[in-house]
């Protein structure tokens, strides 16, 4: 009996930790204990609206109260969460293949994409983003994309900053993710980048489980070779695109919950704002706005506010955008 009841505590114990891990990921740079610390605050500031809002919707006493399955909060990654400048993260990763493998083949050297990508031609790349992302890694198995993936984040060095992309996590973001997840919040990622890319970086830099991590999907050929299972990448896009209308109907594909809160920063975004803005209950639409080119980088806008939609400055609004 005393040896049954010390496994049944140990496996209590290991649960435990294990559902701990991605708190402890998301929590650990926040050691002040302080809501939003990397937010300038205000009585009028966005951190104190954030606080405002979720201090509402989390009161049973209060008339804006929504229980905890109706929770959601949805962000997308890319130029929300991370850095995206002077090239999303996905477009640097497939870029570098195609030149790995231009530069061995003479052939597929005068052919584009890959063309392009050895001569670095930002006239052709950016157009033919789409191409570029499905031609790279066709034919490989998805588990080598992934550590591809991991590899880039943790070794490869931002041009400008001189850091693994892994430290480019913006700080008050990070500190929102904590903050809302402490509070009850189901908190998804909902990014245009490959699914693939965006369970390494929502796994590995703020420790979120594979299930709360959507991304744009490439279409995948299963095989099954000496008993083990793989997955080939086709180089093709699967419908819907996780960009504009693709993000609500992903959402309500893969969640089947409205978001009571929703931020990004582009209008590859404005169909979930949209979404957000449509629920029953209270609701916050956040978008973040790239106006410090001393800190970070400055780029226009192109999402259409509509009323109550909060405009996030990072010049303005954070204290610090990463890590220091």
């Amino acid at each position: 009996m005393k040896e049954h009841f010390k496994q049944l505590m140990l496996l209590i114990i290991v649960s435990v930790l294990l559902l701990g891990q991605s708190s402890i990921l998301l929590a650990k740079d926040n050691v002040s204990g302080e809501a939003l610390a990397s937010w300038t605050g205000g009585a009028d500031s966005i951190k104190q609206k954030i606080i405002n809002f979720v201090e509402q919707v989390t009161n049973p006493q209060s008339s804006a109260f929504v229980p905890e399955p109706d929770r959601l909060a949805t962000f997308d990654m890319d130029g929300t969460i991370i850095c995206e400048k002077p090239r999303s993260m996905g477009m640097v990763l497939a870029i570098e293949f195609l030149q790995s493998i231009a530069k061995e083949s003479p052939t597929l050297s005068q052919v584009q994409p890959y063309k392009a990508a050895l001569d670095n031609d930002g006239k052709y790349l950016g157009p033919n983003f789409l191409q570029v992302l499905t031609t790279a890694y066709v034919g490989y198995p998805q588990s080598k994309y992934r550590e591809a993936a991991s590899n880039f984040i943790n070794t490869e060095h931002h041009p400008r900053f001189q850091v693994p992309y892994r430290d480019l996590i913006y700080q008050p973001m990070k500190e929102l993710l904590v903050y809302l997840k402490s509070k009850k919040f189901d908190v998804y990622i909902v990014s245009g980048s490959w699914q693939g890319l965006v369970r390494v970086v929502g796994k590995e830099t703020l420790g979120f489980e594979y299930s709360h991590l959507l991304g744009s999907k490439i279409g995948l050929d299963f095989q099954v070779e000496n008993g083990k299972s793989v997955f080939l990448r086709k180089g093709e896009l699967l419908e819907p695109d996780n960009v504009e209308d693709g993000k609500p109907e992903n959402i309500q594909a893969h969640i089947g919950v409205k978001p009571i809160l929703a931020f990004g920063n582009s209008s590859g975004d404005q169909q979930m704002y949209e979404y957000a803005s449509t629920n029953r209950y209270k609701h916050l639409i956040l978008s973040l706005d790239h106006d410090d080119e001393e800190r970070e980088y400055k780029y226009t806008s192109t999402v259409k506010y509509k009323a109550n939609w909060l405009k996030v400055s990072m010049k303005k609004n954070f204290k610090v955008v990463f890590k220091e």
